[in-house]
């Protein structure tokens, strides 16, 4: 995340969300990007998104997972590397999404609905588990590999986003208004629909 443009590195970069679409810079080198279009069937952005409906989420994080894993993988096997990194947001995007149909115990859980969402979460740790254990067999001996998150995950049923508040109430102007994917960054839309909650 935070990458575009990709900058000119050592070796190469496959920038992240937010992004302008596939396009000039979106990888160094600019080559990169035609390599894999050419090998990572159906790559595209987190940010084509299908938001219609909960299930088609879900979908879409499973196959953008799925996405992840391949291109990694393709770039792990064709490049030379002695320090490689990949973000996964799949993990991060279903349980933000998605806790509250795992967890029984969440205020807005409902039983209904969880018989098919409940499971997103376990769903793709079992992807990512089994991408890694790939990663164990094939270079297990030959590498030092780190597993780490930007934060944890448990229930979340309300938050209070402060910028938003403080621009809704009057007491915060900014002198451009961001617009765009970045503007998820200050104006996420969940304050939205607490924003009546808090006044």
């Amino acid at each position: 995340p935070y990458t575009f443009p990709a900058e000119a590195v050592n070796g190469y970069m496959v920038s992240g969300v937010p992004l302008h679409p596939i396009g000039p810079h979106h990888t160094y080198p600019d080559s990169l990007l035609t390599e894999i279009m050419d090998h990572v069937p159906g790559y595209c952005l987190w940010d084509e998104f299908d938001r219609r409906n909960e299930k088609a989420v879900l979908e879409d994080i499973y196959r953008h997972t799925e996405i992840e894993i391949a291109l990694t993988t393709y770039l792990l096997e064709n490049k030379p590397w002695d320090f490689f990194m990949a973000v996964f947001m799949g993990l991060d995007m279903v349980q933000h999404r998605f806790w509250r149909y795992m967890d029984p115990s969440h205020p807005y859980f409902d039983a209904k609905r969880s018989e098919y969402l409940g499971k997103g979460i376990f769903t793709c740790y079992q992807m990512m588990d089994r991408f890694l254990g790939n990663i164990l067999e094939q270079w297990g001996d030959e590498v030092t590999l780190l597993v780490y998150s930007d934060h944890g995950f448990g229930p979340l049923w309300k938050g209070f986003y402060i910028s938003n508040w403080l621009m809704d109430e009057g007491f915060l102007v900014l002198k451009n208004r961001p617009s765009g994917p970045r503007e998820a960054l200050i104006l996420h839309p969940f304050t939205r629909q607490i924003g009546s909650l808090l006044k």
